[in-house]
This record gives C-alpha cells, structure tokens and sequence, in this order.
C-alpha cells in the first residue's frame, strides 16, 4: 500500500513538472473534447443555445465596462439604493438562488445538481421566481450549466419558454493538476486556448464554483472590471437568513437552506483540484496580464479580503 501510495506521488510530481507543461495542455485538452461531446448531446436533447461568441456579444451590447457578480453572502445586506443603482448601471449576473432577490440584474446563473430524484423545494422555488422575472423582465439572459444527462434536466432550474431565446448552457472541465506551481503555469494559458477556441467548443474551465466560471466569462465577453459582490466563501449565513435581512426576503428562509456555522465547501478541495480561494486568487492576478481587465470585492467580510483589492464605489463602501 506504501508502495504505491509512493508511486503515484512519483507519477504526480512527474506529470506537474515544467518538462511536462506542454503535455497538460494537450491532456486537458482531450478532457475538454470530451466534455464538448456530453454538452453537445445534451443541448441537442433539450434543444438549448450553446453558450458563444455571441453570448458574450450580447452581454456588451448595454456597453458596459463593468461587471458584477451578485452571490448570497450576508455581506448583500450592506449594499446601499445608490449601490443597486450603480450596480443597475453596469452588467450583473445574479448565482442560483439571487433569483428570489428583489433587485433584478441582467443574467442569472443556474447549475442542476444531477441527482435521480424529483426536483428539490430549492429548485422549485428558483424556477417560480424565475417564471415572475421573465414576465417582468424578458431580456434577462440564463447561463446554464449542463445537467449530466438530459434525463436530468428537472434538477435544475425551469426556464420559461419566453426565455429559452435568451438561454445559453456549457460545459464545465476541473484542471487536472493539483500544484499551486501547475496553476500558475497552466491556467493562464488554458484561458487563452479556450477563448480561442471556443466557437464549437462551449466549456468552460471550472473548479467547482459558479462564481469561477463567471469571472471567466466576464474575462471573455471583454470586462474591464468583475465585482464580486456578497462572494464571502466563509461560514455566514445567506443573506436572506441573517438578522438584518430585508423582509421582502424573510420567505426565502424555508426554501433554502444551510447549516449553520458550517464551513463554506468551495473552500474545500475533497472533490476540486484546488480550493477557490486559490483559484481566484490566480484568477484576479492573471485578468491584468492577459485580459487587461481587474478583480475587486465589492462587499467587505469575503475570505478573500487582501487577495482581491476592493472596488471604489462611486458613493464610497459600505
């Protein structure tokens, strides 16, 4: 058991060495048309738009410079009217459940769980607030990441059929490294060879976390500036659960839930090569040197606070 416990170190260390850089990118690479595979089949099946070019073209036709990503931290509760109207001003895609929040952004993410069961109180809560804003709201653009099937396209969120236009889904690959030396190595190139090659080939590079992929589509619609605004990846609670929640969010606290004081999971690297932390903290230095673009924390109390410099609001932080 020693034995090979040593030997696949040995393998390990071999496969992330800088001899082998060449080689990751062309063994990534194969993952990655793969992964194009299963998204094509799936969107044939469900007869959804593959994410592209033209997605990204979209989310710049309001010619905005700046993006913001909007999670469920608790750290939400501190935003100001005047910041929702700066906010309003830029480009904003709401995570998963921001959908029952009451400020409506441009785009909302949604990734299915693809387990074998009926939907979850959570998904059907996320899909009748989604049928509201689609009445109210019928420019608002999805970004989908593909069930593993589309047997299980009821694990995720419903889209309304005046919306479907406006629906783009991808696929997702992890990097296959485990080093903090193989990701500052890889990751900035493989951004470059998915950009490049992304016409046909609707994947993104992931590690286990929507806000990943969104700040790497932010990157390739051409963002100067990503916002993360309530990305906290701590133990506090959801915004609707904390105390100085706003009423009109009060309801949420039945449908989605969380265990209290429980570590956030994207930090954890049990099913993800590296911890998010990590992986966005490459991010926020890579965006400047190959994207001429910058990461900054729009609400205090993230866990990155000191990895991403903040954001200068126009009516100042809170």
């Amino acid at each position: 058991m020693k034995s090979s416990s040593s030997a696949r170190d040995l393998a390990r260390g071999i496969y992330e060495s800088s001899s082998l850089a060449r080689f990751r990118g062309w063994h990534y690479k194969q993952h990655v048309d793969r992964e194009a595979l299963r998204t094509k089949s799936v969107l044939q099946a469900v007869e959804f738009n593959p994410l592209t070019r033209d997605a990204f073209a979209l989310m710049r036709g309001k010619e905005a410079r700046t993006l913001f990503i909007l999670g469920s931290g608790s750290s939400i509760n501190s935003l100001t009217k005047d910041k929702f109207e700066e906010i309003k001003g830029g480009y904003s895609i709401g995570l998963n459940a921001w959908v029952s929040h009451t400020f409506v952004p441009d785009a909302y993410s949604f990734e299915s769980d693809s387990i074998p069961a009926p939907p979850s109180l959570e998904i059907n809560s996320m899909s009748e607030a989604l049928g509201k804003r689609a009445l109210s709201h019928p420019d608002t653009m999805l970004l989908l990441l593909r069930p593993k099937s589309a047997q299980l396209l009821h694990r995720m969120v419903e889209v309304p059929q005046t919306l479907r236009d406006r629906a783009f889904m991808y696929g997702r690959q992890n990097l296959l490294s485990r080093t903090d030396w193989a990701l500052r190595k890889d990751l900035g190139r493989f951004l470059v060879d998915r950009l490049e090659d992304f016409g046909g080939m609707p994947v993104l590079i992931d590690n286990g976390a929507s806000v990943v992929r969104m700040i790497e589509i932010g990157l390739f619609a051409g963002f100067k500036e990503i916002v993360l605004v309530g990305i906290d990846l701590n133990s506090s609670r959801y915004f609707w659960e904390a105390p100085d929640a706003a009423a009109d969010h009060h309801d949420m606290r039945s449908s989605f839930r969380r265990p209290k004081n429980s570590k956030h999971d994207t930090l954890e690297t049990i099913d993800r090569p590296y911890s998010n932390f990590l992986f966005i903290k490459e991010l926020a230095l890579l965006a400047p040197k190959v994207f001429n673009a910058n990461l900054y924390l729009g609400t205090e109390g993230s866990s990155l606070a000191g990895a991403l410099p903040r954001y200068h609001w126009t009516t100042g932080l809170p």
